[in-house]
């Protein structure tokens, strides 16, 4: 499929389109796990602040395996603040939001916040709860590879995800990367993070009746397969407030990505934005590629220390 504007062309394969009906399950599965029953915005706040505490793993595999396992993580000692301003920024939320939302969640002993920024303790990752939420992340992940495998997006091979136990907490590290890159595709595209869960959430409402294993529905078929969602089924789906989900649809019919039909509301991709969104399912194939690219190297055996060149 080939879309144009402003004389840049997209050119997104089957394979991607494909890739993204799967991603679109997966990670709505991922931030429903996330959550464990609350909002979505404390989950994405952690995982943020966790992503920049751990800033000092990311190009490091033999660190990554050292602190892998279900019952390891890295020490508070190792751990890089970062601040509110910087949280706010990224994630495209307005700065008291966000400082509410990290006080109640240090309140609460989640996080800890301290002059130089704010920090997710060793102790709360390794405690019981996280550690139970993690091992369902990286199970919806393990079940994500064989469904892409199984539609022919991915080759599979040996990963952290053969490790079992012993790579739980590096493999949910290198989903946390990929939730996090796929959030900022979201904001970018509808203008908040909430907005771009909706939109997912929408859209696979719109599709419900479609298996998930099934063909990929191509954007040009996408209006005709689709089925209207009221707010307040996309509000039970979601586990949303209903204000939150009719706030965030009207936002986004105002953007062009919602219509109404009758009753309720169909996803939709305004002409001036069909370009983006070619680029975000060509995108997501990349950030594919990177996730499962980690997750095989992780699953490599550690180099050995004595073979290595002085």
């Amino acid at each position: 499929m080939v879309e144009t504007r402003s004389q840049t062309t997209v050119v997104v394969s089957p394979v991607a389109w494909q890739a993204a009906w799967l991603s679109l399950h997966f990670v709505l599965d991922v931030a429903t796990i996330s959550r464990g029953g609350g909002d979505l915005l404390d989950p994405l706040l952690v995982t943020t602040i966790l992503d920049a505490n751990q800033a000092v793993l990311h190009s490091d595999l033999e660190l990554q395996r050292r602190y892998g396992d279900h019952g390891s993580a890295l020490p508070d000692e190792l751990r890089r603040p970062i601040s509110v301003h910087a949280l706010s920024v990224s994630l495209r939320l307005p700065y008291e939001t966000v400082r509410r939302r990290v006080r109640r969640l240090a309140d609460q002993g989640v996080c800890r916040l301290g002059p130089h920024g704010v920090v997710v303790p060793q102790a709360i990752a390794t405690s019981a709860p996280y550690v139970a939420v993690q091992a369902l992340r990286v199970a919806r992940l393990a079940q994500f590879e064989t469904d892409l495998a199984a539609a022919g997006v991915l080759t599979p091979g040996h990963s952290a995800l053969d490790e079992g136990a012993s790579a739980v907490r590096a493999s949910d590290r290198a989903l946390g990367r990929y939730m996090l890159r796929t959030c900022e595709a979201l904001i970018a595209l509808s203008g908040s993070a909430m907005a771009g869960f909706l939109l997912l959430g929408l859209c696979a409402t719109n599709l419900a009746r479609l298996p998930r294993g099934a063909a990929a529905p191509w954007p040009g078929a996408f209006a005709a397969l689709a089925r209207p969602a009221t707010a307040s089924e996309l509000a039970r789906r979601l586990h949303m407030p209903a204000e939150t989900v009719r706030r965030n649809l009207f936002a986004l019919a105002e953007a062009g990505f919602a219509e109404r039909s009758g009753r309720g509301w169909i996803a939709a991709a305004p002409a001036v934005a069909q370009s983006r969104v070619g680029r975000l399912a060509a995108d997501n194939q990349i950030a594919l590629r990177a996730l499962f690219a980690r997750l095989e190297a992780l699953g490599e055996p550690p180099r050995d220390v004595a073979s290595r060149p002085v």
